[in-house]
Formats: structure tokens, sequence, C-alpha cells
């Protein structure tokens, strides 16, 4: 975060200039002190009031030197650009215009103001108090609109975190005795850049060919199920080189008790890594997950025959069937739990034992009750998970087309987003009440968000857990490649795995753009 004052001799020149009443920001200034609109007093919103013959309100522009260069251009009026997004490493600056203020004994006016900033999750990002906004001169003629002395610069830097933040500003007429509480709010987004692929279909340092799931290894690596080359490749982030660490790029079901590098796979989807560092593929057209040894690199199967069914409950995992696997986490107990979505159902395999059992789900495609106890509610197509910090596993249903959170201790199941319908729809209100197409992956950031690869819709979405707000944070809605940086302009082409780094960057995985992409 970087917050530079600017009270500077250098910058009085520029603000504090008075114009004539014509502004962008569509309001006008009458001479007591009111915003007006086509001969109308404009009620007071959170950005502008007035009372008396004081006014004031607030506008964000991600532009102050063009911003303050077009206010002192000797014209009648002023343009403004105000802004409500910006990204990292992109300046700032809140500016208070005003109207009127109250001359003391000695002729001139006292009139300042408090800057607060507060991030998305509510706790103080940075205040300054006491900025100029007209002191020390005698007032602006009436009906003169005018700019505060005093400004900040405000930078979103690399560890602040994404999402909305609120301005507040508290303006005083010290003679007057009035105070203006105003509020704005601006949506801090990031850049996105391409990891790793070219758009096309390849095997090398700088191509991909179809990447489904992303995850950060214990070394800091990027790992990635490289679908169509059906391998599990490792990206070193620093130098860009990519090794292979599982798979012999033939499709099949082969290579158990040898090198992972010489084992055929067989559609890659999901990769995690547990606690001792060892590596677990999960396979949807082996209908089995994998393990590779930390040490040894030597691969296992874990769970399943290689043949699609649904059999094996209460025995060991390695002799049960699964259907079309998807996707594999470890709950807080270390026990491996599989989406077997082929059997609309959830698997968990405890590792001490190898014993495989039924977590949830009951075969069914039927819709799934909101706070349902988990034994004997139906999920129809369960695709991917996440867990919180606090336990909480989030829940994908593929064909549902919903995001569900199972209460892992009381062992209940909570709708988080989607009506079930598919579509793309409910942005900016609640995420219970939006559409979703054919979600296909999950994960938790730090501060409390849930993002969502809304893969029919090209999109991935962000829920709010503590407001339950879903917005789009990357993609169009369009298929498409790009372009980079900007994350709402970036057409995507059915992105599927997804994974938030501790620093809250976020890895994608566009698969049928051939690239993995990073937003930060």
């Amino acid at each position: 975060m970087t917050v530079p004052m600017r009270r500077c001799a250098s910058r009085l020149a520029l603000a504090g200039m008075l114009v004539g009443a014509a502004t962008a920001v569509g309001a006008e200034a009458s001479a007591g002190g009111q915003w007006f609109r086509d001969g109308q007093r404009l009620p007071d919103q959170p950005w502008s009031k007035s009372e008396g013959d004081f006014g004031a309100l607030i506008v964000l522009s991600d532009e102050p030197e063009e911003f303050l260069a077009r206010w002192s251009r000797p014209t009648p009026g002023v343009s403004i650009r105000a802004t409500g997004a910006v990204r990292r490493g992109v300046p700032l600056a809140p500016f208070i215009l005003f109207i009127g203020c109250r001359e003391g004994a000695a002729g001139v006016c006292a009139s300042s103001f408090d800057l607060e900033v507060l991030r998305p999750d509510g706790t103080r990002f940075f205040r300054t108090d006491r900025l100029e906004l007209w002191s020390g001169k005698p007032a602006p003629p009436a009906g003169t609109l005018g700019l505060s002395i005093g400004y900040a610069e405000i930078e979103i830097g690399p560890d602040d975190p994404l999402g909305r933040y609120l301005v507040r500003a508290n303006v005083r007429d010290e003679f007057a005795g009035i105070t203006l509480p105003l509020e704005q709010t601006f949506n801090a987004v990031g850049s996105v850049r391409t990891v790793i692929g070219s758009g096309a279909p390849g095997l090398s340092d700088g191509e991909v060919n179809n990447p489904y799931g992303v995850v950060i290894g214990p070394d800091g690596a990027l790992y990635f199920c490289d679908l169509d080359n059906q391998r599990i490749r490792r990206l070193d982030l620093a130098s860009g080189e990519t090794t292979t660490v599982a798979g012999n790029g033939e499709r099949g079901y082969a290579g158990d008790g040898g090198p992972a590098t010489e084992a055929a796979l067989n559609m890659p989807h999901e990769i995690q890594f547990d606690a001792a560092g060892h590596l677990y593929i999960v396979e949807r057209d082996n209908h089995a997950v994998r393990r590779v040894d930390a040490r040894t690199g030597v691969i296992t199967t874990v769970a399943g025959t290689g043949v699609a069914g649904f059999s094996g409950d209460g025995g060991p995992a390695a002799a049960a069937q699964l259907n079309r696997p998807h996707s594999i986490v470890f709950d807080p107990e270390g026990r491996l739990l599989i989406c077997d979505i082929g059997n609309h159902r959830m698997r968990r395999v405890d590792l001490t034992t190898g014993r495989i059992e039924t977590f949830a789900g009951t075969g069914e495609r039927a819709p799934t009750p909101d706070g349902a106890p988990l034994a004997g509610t139906p999920l129809n197509g369960p695709r991917a998970m996440a867990l919180d910090p606090a336990g909480n596993l989030y829940l994908a249903l593929r064909e549902g087309n919903a995001i569900y959170r199972i209460d892992l201790e009381r062992e209940t199941i909570h709708h988080v987003a989607g009506t079930g319908e598919q579509g793309y729809t409910g942005d900016g209100g609640p995420a219970r009440a939006a559409t979703l197409a054919g979600p296909k992956g999950l994960a938790y950031a730090p501060g409390g968000a849930l993002y969502v690869a809304d893969t029919e819709n090209h999109v991935i979405r962000r829920v709010d857990l503590a407001t339950g707000v879903i917005t789009t944070a990357l993609g169009t809605g369009e298929r498409g490649d790009g372009p980079e940086p900007e994350p709402r302009r970036c057409r995507m082409n059915r992105p599927h795995g997804i994974w938030v780094d501790e620093a809250g960057a976020l890895y994608v995985g566009d698969s049928e753009a051939h690239r993995i992409r990073v937003l930060r």
C-alpha cells in the first residue's frame, strides 16, 4: 500500500481552483450551496450531500494528473471522468468538489475534510485527518464549484486484497458548523497474464494442451494436469522451465509400481498434495485415483480398478469401483474425498486403513435440499471441491448448477450459490439467486471469498462468503482467448481448474484456450 499525501506547493496551483458549475458528474451547483439538475434540487446521495449554503461531493479518479490538468484549464466548465474500479499499481485519488463556505470574522473560510479507506473485509486501509478543503481564503463566488486543496493518492499493492473498498470523507465547514459525511466505493481488480501457453496446443516450456487441474506444490512450483498430453507437469515459476512429473504421453492405464514418468495416464483431471508431499492424481477415464511417492517417484493406485462401476464400500479402496471421478481433496482428518460424479456420490478413503465408503450422495440425480442432513441427501453431479480454513467443504454440482457448503462437523449441507437453472445472471446480487452453467472448479481465497470456475459461461465467478454477493472476477461471458491484462475484458475458453495461493493470486486452467493464466 502506498498513500502519498498531496499538499505540496507544486500541487496548489492545480488543486483548489474554481470553475463554473458544469461537470460530468451530472450535477450543477446553485448559489445556495445545493446540487441541482434541470432546475430540480437533487436529493442527498451517499457520495453527494448539501446543507444550507454548503455542499460537497466525492469523485474517484484513476487519472489524477489528467483530472487536475483538466480542472486547471481556463474553460467555463470541466469534464470529469470518474472511475469505480482500479487495478493494482494504478494510483486512485479521491477528490472533494464543493460549493459555498461560510466566512469567519476575518473574512476567510475554514473548511477541511478527513479521509478514510476500508478494505473489503472492513478493516482500515488508511486514514488521514484535516486535509485542507478551502481555508484562509474568502468564500468562492456564489454558484462557483471548487476543488479541495488537499488530496491523497491510493495505490493497491501486490499484497493488498482485491474486492470492494469503501472511501469515507467527513467534509466540514467550520464556521457554519456543518459536517457532511460522504461515501464512495471502488473495486480493486487484478491484472491477468498468461503463465504458460501460446493459445495453441503443444508440449514445451511455453505450451500446454488443454490444462485442467492446477495447484501450487510444497516447493512453490505450479503443478498442472496437461490433459490432452496425458501428463502431470511442473512449472518452475522463477525460471519458466517445465518438467514431467507423471505420464508418458500415452493414453492408458499402466505403470503401477514403477516410475510415474513411465506410466500411462487417462484424462487426469485434478491433482492434490497430501501433508507429506505425496502427489495424488484423479484420472477420469481410468476411473481411479493414483499416488506418486514424494521420495521415490513411484506411482500406485489408491482407489478404483480401472473399470467403471459402483462397488467396494467398506472394503479396500483399490478394489472398489468408481465412475468417472473428477475431483479430490483431503479433509481435515487427512482422509481422501473423491467426487465420484458418474455415481452421483462422494466417496471417502481412510488412507491409514485403505478402506473406502460413501461419504455423501445417494446415486440419485435429484435436487439437494438446503440445510439437509448429509446422509440420504442426493447430489446431482458432484464435480469439484474446496476446503476453507475452518474445515467447511464447498461442493460444486455440475448438473445441479449450484454450489453447496458441507458442515463436516454436523454433516449438514447448505446452499451457497446457483438456482439450479443454467444461465449467466445475478452479478452484484445474492449468489443463491444467480445462475451458473456447469461449474467445474472451486478455490477458497484468503479473506473469505470462494472462486467458481463457471465453465460453460467461460468466466470465473467470485462469491463473497460474508455478504453472499456474487460477481464476475475474470472473463466476459464470451468464448475466446484474451486480450490481457484487463480481467473483465479477457475472454476465456471453458476454464476448469482453479487455485488460489497464500498471497491471493488466482491460477486458472483456461482449458481450450491452451493457457494457464494468473490473476493478481
